[in-house]
């Protein structure tokens, strides 16, 4: 079966443009892309959420994102996603796919559906967890969650012909769970060749967000959520600025509702709150500005799968400091940046050598671009998880005769 012979259905929580999401609607946006550059015929079948709002697009009805088929489906309030059209679009979708790809899916209604139907019309099915099989993702609503993994979800998960993981330590939580398809590492990728457009509307929110930001500063970008480490970033950029450091901190993402008033505590008590500027969602041109501006992007996890946002920075030459929860042993390899430990003096101490040294920030800079083109771009991406889809439908074409 070549590519072009190829059908396959993403099936996906979140997808562009839900900026509130995090990293994930990018992520199975830019998946569906480069699938289709590898000649994959694509549909995809998604939901309407975004944070704890809805997306403004056409739901319940098949639009055309990217020149691709999307269909959002009208969702019920809540995390549980309860939709019948978005049972029957994946139900009729499925039927006429060779391979369905389900994104990190199993803890909610969506994954529910699209096993039944995948199981219904005998169409095999790969699965990506994006970190929320992480010994962290797990302890979070742990009763719930325990329940609900012994009754349906990972039935859902070993029901896969295989699982992706986006790095090596993902790979490992699998087998800690001891789970039975066989495991393929195959990273996100990072739009190496994204340029800035006059015409991106983006560009029109850059006076309101950034354009009276100092010339640069240490940038956290993503989901402002309890697993990104904010409570370790803060104490570490304060102690940092107490050392002389003349810095400032940007903050830039949607604030996860349940997280607000723990976000609102931590600036209150930050000592140093009159450099800390948070700017809340960008996008498009006004986020690659953001990073450009950058001395260092941070990340500072206690859980991820493979974060995108790192990926983006590291691909506007900025060097990044993350923890090793961030799943990319690369960076210390290659000298892209730090992996510090989680804590809040591990973190400063970084800070400082990024800040300080302009020699040392230019040979992270070279090495973190170089490492992004090299190792994570999209296209390089789409022709492995179609190979696998390939390898996948090829084997249940055989099985089935």
């Amino acid at each position: 079966m070549s590519n072009a012979d190829l059908s396959v259905i993403l099936i996906a929580n979140s997808y562009f443009p839900a900026d509130e999401e995090g990293g994930p609607p990018f992520s199975n946006r830019e998946l569906a892309n480069s699938l289709v550059r590898a000649g994959v015929r694509m549909v995809v079948v998604t939901t309407d959420r975004n944070g704890s709002r809805r997306l403004d697009v056409p739901t319940n009805q098949w639009v055309s994102v990217d020149n691709l088929p999307v269909y959002y489906a009208a969702t019920a309030r809540g995390s549980w996603l309860r939709s019948r059209a978005f049972s029957s679009a994946a139900s009729q979708a499925i039927r006429s796919s060779d391979v369905c790809v389900l994104s990190a899916t199993f803890w909610s209604y969506t994954g529910l559906a699209a096993w039944l139907a995948c199981r219904r019309y005998k169409v095999p099915y790969i699965t990506y967890a994006r970190g929320f099989l992480s010994p962290w993702a797990l302890k979070q609503k742990s009763v719930k969650k325990a329940f609900y993994w012994r009754l349906i979800a990972r039935r859902i998960v070993n029901g896969s012909r295989a699982l992706v993981a986006l790095a090596d330590q993902e790979a490992k939580d699998y087998l800690r769970l001891r789970l039975t398809p066989p495991v393929t590492v195959i990273p996100n990728g990072a739009n190496v060749d994204a340029e800035e457009s006059a015409d991106d509307p983006a560009v029109a929110a850059i006076p309101q967000t950034i354009a009276s930001l100092p010339a640069d500063y240490f940038l956290f970008l993503g989901r402002i959520h309890a697993k990104k480490g904010i409570d370790l970033l803060l104490p570490a950029f304060e102690r940092c600025v107490n050392n002389g450091y003349g810095a400032r901190l940007v903050i830039a993402g949607p604030v996860d509702s349940s997280y607000q008033q723990e976000f609102t505590r931590l600036l209150a008590d930050c000592g140093v709150r009159n450099r800390v500027d948070v700017v809340g969602t960008v996008s498009g041109s006004a986020k690659s500005r953001l990073i450009r501006g950058a001395r260092a992007f941070i990340l500072s996890s206690y859980s991820e799968g493979l974060p995108v946002a790192v990926l983006e920075a590291m691909s506007l030459g900025i060097p990044v400091i993350i923890t090793a929860e961030c799943n990319m042993p690369e960076v210390a390899i290659e000298r892209a940046g730090f992996i510090v430990e989680l804590n809040a003096s591990s973190l400063a101490d970084a800070m400082a050598r990024v800040w300080n040294d302009a020699r040392l920030r230019s040979e992270l800079s070279v090495n973190a671009r170089r490492l992004a083109r090299e190792s994570f771009s999209w296209d390089s991406v789409g022709l492995r998880v179609a190979q696998l889809c390939r390898n996948v439908a090829n084997e249940e074409r055989i099985h089935v005769a």
